[in-house]
């Protein structure tokens, strides 16, 4: 070996003075640490930095160190760092990630921008950017965005976003006097027709969300509440629906329901139907209700399975019945079947899985006595209490009684013996500084 080569090989490395007073607080990054001997970490332990000439009180290590050994020497400043971190990892678990987190930031890039520069000469970009669960490229191009690109991004660094000449048509095209309401699908497609841009849908739609903010959608005035019976068998609903089985069979179900209690007064199941079949299954409704001779409302739809046959049965001299269209003789809809029928779907038919037409009766069969048995949220009693008229319909009939039970219960938890249990104090170690 050269003298030359024994001498490099001897050369003392140097570390800058925050190395040492980092590893003294206990700080010191781990892959920082693995790079030094360690004859010269031991030695860094016991010696002090006090005399040590050169140390620049400018350099972005120095607060860093400065504040390990702050927290190194004074337990209350230690706590006080150890809970801010808990709290901060508890609200960082708590909301990134959530819907609306990534477009409550872009709303405010510019505080967030102001505050990674504050707090970058402490903890540097990496880590800033990995606490707020952002990339680098999204806060350069927020800090020092190309202002001439829609999205912020130099042209010459990312070639392959669109050019200006495609941002101002996609603009031209959105706003349009002619396509002020057209959806952005149909927008896309007739700005490719006109030859004036070509580009990807979620390309088109991002930028053109970025440039045009979509105007507010125009909706229909909702009706606060719909119509109402004032007693039993009063106003009926009835309505039909199409089931497809495991085996691909279609099954009719049909519904018909009361409007003050909805309760379901009868149901039938079958492979077909036709306005006969919605007949006789009124007759059986009203025979087994005694409906025969008394006067009441049936709401139905227009459809061809409620004429024919059933204006025929409605005609004859011991029934009156009324028949109302929805939204044709009033304008209302027949919603409350369809909820009847989203409900024996969803909590019936479906997570049962009927494998044939004659699974669908038997799921039916004791499905719907158990939906009129249990309470009903409308209503604060089941739908068979109210058709019986054992109580009304009344979601606030248990009032008096939550206020009387709020009002022991603080008697009762009063007297009750102290369940407090010692919360063990928070076990505050140095300050670590992930690498």
């Amino acid at each position: 070996m050269s003298v030359a080569t024994q001498a490099a090989a001897r050369r003392k490395r140097t570390y800058h003075t925050g190395y040492m007073l980092l590893h003294q607080a206990g700080g010191l990054p781990a892959s920082v640490r693995a790079g030094i001997p360690r004859s010269t970490l031991c030695g860094w332990k016991t010696r002090d930095a006090g005399h040590i000439v050169g140390a620049d009180p400018d350099h972005p290590f120095t607060p860093i160190a400065n504040l390990a050994l702050a927290a190194h020497s004074d337990a209350k400043l230690r706590k006080t760092l150890a809970a801010v971190w808990l709290v901060y990892r508890l609200l960082r678990a708590t909301t990134v990630g959530l819907r609306g987190y990534n477009a409550a930031l872009r709303e405010r890039k510019g505080q967030v921008v102001e505050l990674v520069r504050k707090v970058r000469p402490a903890l540097g970009l990496t880590r800033v950017v990995r606490m707020l669960d952002i990339s680098s490229t999204r806060f350069h191009a927020w800090a020092d965005g190309c202002r001439d690109s829609p999205m912020g991004l130099c042209r010459r660094r990312h070639p392959g976003q669109l050019s200006a000449g495609e941002a101002r048509a996609i603009v031209n095209a959105v706003k349009a006097p002619d396509r002020e309401r057209w959806p952005r699908i149909s927008v896309f497609y007739r700005m490719m027709e006109e030859g004036a841009a070509f580009m990807g849908r979620s390309t088109f739609y991002n930028y053109a969300n970025e440039l045009v903010p979509a105007p507010p959608r125009i909706r229909k005035e909702r009706y606060r509440s719909g119509i109402r019976a004032e007693r039993p068998f009063q106003i009926l609903h009835m309505d039909l629906t199409l089931l497809r089985t495991l085996d691909h069979v279609r099954v009719y179900v049909h519904f018909i329901i009361d409007n003050f209690s909805r309760a379901i007064l009868g149901w039938r199941a079958a492979l077909s139907w036709k306005s006969v079949d919605t007949a006789a299954h009124i007759r059986d409704v009203c025979q087994r209700w005694g409906l025969f001779g008394k006067p009441l409302h049936l709401w139905c739809d227009g459809g061809s399975e409620n004429k024919g046959a059933v204006t025929e049965l409605l005609l004859e001299p011991d029934m009156e019945i009324e028949r109302v269209v929805a939204q044709v003789d009033v304008v209302f809809s027949n919603s409350m079947v369809e909820a009847s029928f989203k409900m024996a779907k969803y909590q019936l038919l479906f997570p049962a899985k009927p494998a044939n037409f004659a699974a669908v009766p038997r799921i039916l069969e004791a499905g719907v006595p158990a939906f009129n048995a249990r309470p009903h949220g409308q209503l604060g009693a089941s739908p068979m209490d109210v058709l019986q008229g054992k109580v009304l319909p009344d979601r606030n009939r248990f009032h008096d009684r939550i206020v009387a039970a709020a009002r022991a219960r603080v008697a009762v938890n009063g007297a009750a013996p102290c369940g407090r249990r010692a919360v063990p104090p928070v076990a505050c170690g140095p300050l670590l500084i992930e690498g």
